[in-house]
């Protein structure tokens, strides 16, 4: 013999009226509805917490992997696996983790001398964050770097380009000091007629020169 589960159906009281019993349902069938829409909120809610906590080890797991790279001098492969990090890690991107990678992606572009890939980088990264020490006085130095490079002949900048680039330098430079004002920057040595430059970084009563 075989059993079946029991389905309950509640029949309306006679007593009522039947626009009654309908308007009560209706009553019932909204106070479910906006049970459910809760209840779905908060379970939405749980999984990006959960998922935000995954991306947010992934994170964390990329920094740990470009440090090795970087510790044996891997620029390309580091470019390779994360660049451009839309790309590669969109996840990361999504819950706005990026920022500490893409300042590594950064340095390995400059390593590589691709400097107007890192120039962009930077200022994605000002983007998120306009009033950051770190990508202002980055961004000045990726840029007096490019001339550096320019200046070797590792890169090829126009002359229009070069005065821009030094426009922009003073101007992300001098955003920095302002952000730090115990930090001194003295960049404003570029000797247009003999192609040379000098940026000193130092704190104050101390000196040391970065070129």
């Amino acid at each position: 013999m075989t059993t079946q589960a029991a389905r309950i159906i509640s029949l309306p009281n006679k007593n009522i009226p039947a626009t009654e019993t309908v308007q009560t349902e209706s009553i019932a069938h909204s106070n479910i509805c906006s049970s459910t829409s809760n209840d779905d909120f908060l379970s939405q809610l749980a999984d990006d917490t959960f998922l935000q906590e995954e991306i947010l080890q992934r994170q964390k797991s990329c920094l740990a992997e470009i440090s090795l790279l970087r510790e044996q001098n891997r620029w390309e492969e580091i470019i390779e696996l994360f660049h451009p990090l839309e790309e590669k890690e969109p996840e990361i991107i999504h819950f706005a983790f990026d920022l500490a990678i893409r300042r590594e992606i950064v340095f390995a572009l400059s390593h590589l001398k691709r400097f107007d890939e890192a120039i962009k980088e930077f200022e994605c990264c000002l983007e998120y964050d306009p009033d950051n020490f770190h990508y202002h006085s980055g961004l000045g130095f990726v840029l007096y770097n490019s001339l550096y490079a320019a200046k070797n002949k590792e890169i090829i900048l126009p002359s229009s380009e070069k005065k821009e680039r030094i426009k922009k330098a003073h101007q992300h430079l001098r955003r920095a000091q302002e952000i730090r004002p115990e930090m001194n920057i003295i960049l404003i040595l570029w000797q247009p007629g003999r192609n040379i430059f000098t940026i000193l970084l130092c704190w104050k009563n101390a000196t040391v020169p970065l070129n």
